[in-house]
């Protein structure tokens, strides 16, 4: 199809360029967050094989050596080898993203002189500070979730108890990318960031599920 022409500033005809983006489709957003969350997904997956391995190579079925007869010998624990003490530590990265988000928060509060005297229930907030507080928000609901998988996990996996740096790791990485594409509408940056904070806590859960299920059939 031959594209409209207009005269230029000499009189000479030259076609008309549309230099403004496409607006995607419903269908093609979609397509976009389904092919994100399945990249998304086989990452996650990689990441919590190699974590689960390394776990059994490491520390074995429980924390205990076994002398030439087989009775159990005493075994010097260290704060990597305490579940519960290697989940709090992971929740140190969670935590982290929450007072981040709770600083950004509270800085465009104090420069804005539309929302510096807001309060939580004000809605005479700005968009911009409405954006903030929704990703304040959205981050602290993540952060309570997966605060209870990884101290579910202390009990339950302790043969792969480095599943739970691992996840706290692709939080923080999660957390990051969501930020940074939040007001990007549908991008790449956005679907990476939800999938790496909502799907390893998922898959950890499930995990535990698993284990668990296992432990009574067998």
């Amino acid at each position: 199809q031959q594209k409209p022409i207009q005269p230029d500033t000499y009189g000479m005809t030259s076609p008309i360029i549309n230099t403004q983006p496409r607006t995607r489709t419903f269908r093609e957003k979609k397509r976009l967050v389904q092919s994100g969350i399945v990249g998304t997904i086989a990452v996650v997956v990689a990441c919590f094989s190699v974590a689960a391995q390394w776990s059994v190579q490491r520390y074995g079925d429980d924390n205990y050596k076994y002398d030439d007869s087989g009775a159990a010998a005493t075994h010097r624990r260290t704060p990597s080898d305490s579940c519960l003490e290697l989940a709090l530590v992971s929740l140190l990265g969670p935590a982290l993203c929450l007072g981040v988000q709770i600083l950004i928060a509270a800085v465009h509060r104090l420069h804005s002189p539309e929302d510096i005297d807001g309060s939580a229930i004000n809605k005479q907030d700005t968009d911009a500070f409405r954006h903030k507080q929704a990703n304040l928000q959205n981050t602290l609901e993540q952060t309570c979730y997966a605060a209870l998988v990884y101290l579910i996990s202390s009990v339950v996996l302790r043969r792969y108890r480095l599943m739970i740096p691992t996840a706290s790791c692709m939080f923080v990485l999660g957390r990051f990318l969501f930020y940074r594409g939040l007001s990007g509408g549908v991008n790449y940056s956005r679907i990476f960031g939800f999938a790496l904070t909502f799907l390893p806590t998922n898959i950890l859960l499930l995990t535990n599920v698993a284990v668990l299920l296992a432990d009574i059939v067998l």
